[in-house]
């Protein structure tokens, strides 16, 4: 008798793709039903689950193309990232680096970084490509979550309670010389916005007071930034 065939990878990552596609449908419907019986809290907890499985899903099909062979997959797959999930790079007029994500970090168990530091890798990489490295020796990182003002108070989230690790990793690569806690201290705030997104500011130590003076005056659209620091 012959022996069953057993899936290929891409098999096995499609058909994981279409079970999640599954859950992120009774996610939706759930959503919906919570919605039409006014339970917002209900509601609230399905739409975390939907992204949750949303993350997910994309990951795996982002590994799918990786199964064709294709010489060019990896470069593909990060310009698809980058196009649809345009981060910000640069430095601002006062020397300090900065990244703007298009989104709110998630929260801690709650769902993988993944759909946010895969972009931000290679974006970073990009940006680096071809420039003298600046290191700050003694940094302040500036978490800087920016919610669409429309969104409820409420909701707002609690600073320790987001996942940094990842973000803080890429961006040490570059831009640091060392992230432990002597050489790099965290800094948190939240503010209004029109769109949500997370900034990143690397400061350095001497120049924090100065952004402290300044973060309540960056505008919806956030500070100029530039190629190089000037």
């Amino acid at each position: 008798m012959d022996e069953k065939k057993q899936p290929s990878g891409f098999e096995r990552c499609l058909n994981s793709a279409n079970r999640r596609i599954g859950k992120i449908w009774a996610a939706l419907e759930e959503i919906d039903i919570h919605l039409k019986r006014q339970d917002m809290e209900g509601a609230y907890g399905a739409a975390f689950e939907a992204a949750e499985h949303s993350e997910k899903l994309t990951n795996l099909c982002r590994e799918m193309p990786a199964y064709s062979g294709h010489p060019r997959a990896r470069d593909m797959i990060e310009d698809a990232m980058l196009k649809n999930f345009p981060v910000e790079i640069g430095f601002t007029a006062e020397g300090w680096f900065c990244v703007r994500i298009p989104a709110l970090l998630p929260k801690k168990n709650k769902g993988s970084p993944a759909y946010i530091s895969d972009p931000l890798y290679p974006a970073m990489k990009r940006f680096w490509q071809g420039k003298p490295p600046a290191r700050y020796p003694y940094n302040v990182t500036v978490f800087r979550h920016v919610y669409d003002r429309e969104r409820p108070e409420r909701q707002y989230r609690d600073h320790d309670n987001v996942e940094l690790n990842r973000i803080v990793d890429i961006v040490a690569l570059y831009v640091m010389v060392d992230d432990s806690p002597m050489r790099c201290r965290h800094y948190y705030c939240s503010a209004p916005g029109n769109a949500n997104r997370t900034e990143v500011y690397v400061v350095p130590r001497n120049d924090f007071a100065r952004f402290l003076e300044q973060e309540s005056t960056i505008p919806d659209e956030g500070v100029i930034l530039y190629e190089n620091r000037p």
